[in-house]
Order: structure tokens, then sequence, then C-alpha cells
């Protein structure tokens, strides 16, 4: 196999590597968020599913009754909440996917 041939196929196993890495982390990042999203409302409703549940029915039937601009509202501050919840995580778990990252195209082998 020539040193080209061999640089390619390096290339493209760490660049595949990378992708199969970022590819996990995003999935797990997301259901790490939800999680979290999970454990306040099960927090805020003092660890009793059967209050969570009538929170959130009570809040389903609020949300079905109230006029358009209502629920514009309340979308968007749960699609920002959301979005913060979800920045936080990525905050925390971001040093970790470098390192791993590096550690794993590290171990790799170099042509030539």
């Amino acid at each position: 196999m020539s040193k080209a041939a061999a640089r390619f196929r390096q290339l493209l196993a760490d660049s595949c590597f990378v992708a199969l890495m970022l590819t996990l982390w995003s999935g797990a990042t997301l259901l790490v968020s939800l999680g979290t999203i999970l454990a306040i409302a099960l927090a805020a409703s003092g660890g009793d599913g059967e209050v969570l549940f009538s929170h959130l029915e009570n809040l389903s039937v609020h949300y079905l009754s109230a006029d358009a601009a209502a629920r514009s509202v309340f979308e968007r501050d749960a699609a920002g909440l959301f979005a913060g919840i979800v920045t936080l995580v990525v905050l925390v778990r971001v040093p970790r996917l470098i390192a791993r990252v590096r550690a794993g195209l590290s171990r790799g082998t170099s042509p030539g």
C-alpha cells in the first residue's frame, strides 16, 4: 500500500471515528437533557408521580383552552427553557468529549 493510500485510509478512519463519537455524544446529550427536565418536574412535585401527572393534566387542559397568542408565549418559553438546559448539559459534557476524541485519535497509527 502506498503512503498516500495509507494516509487516506487513516484520514477516513479518523473521520468516521469523529463522526461516530459526535453522533453518540449528541444523542446522549439530548437524552440527558430530557431526563433533567423530567427530574426537575418530579422534584417539583415532591417525588410523587400522581401529583406530577395531575399537574401535567392541568397544564394540558389550560394549554388546550388557551388562545393562540398565549400558546405561542408558552411554546416560546418552553423552547427557551429546553435550550437553556441543553446548553448547560453541553457545557458540562464538552470537555470530556474533547478528551475522548483526542485520546481515540492519538491511539490510531499514523502512516509513515
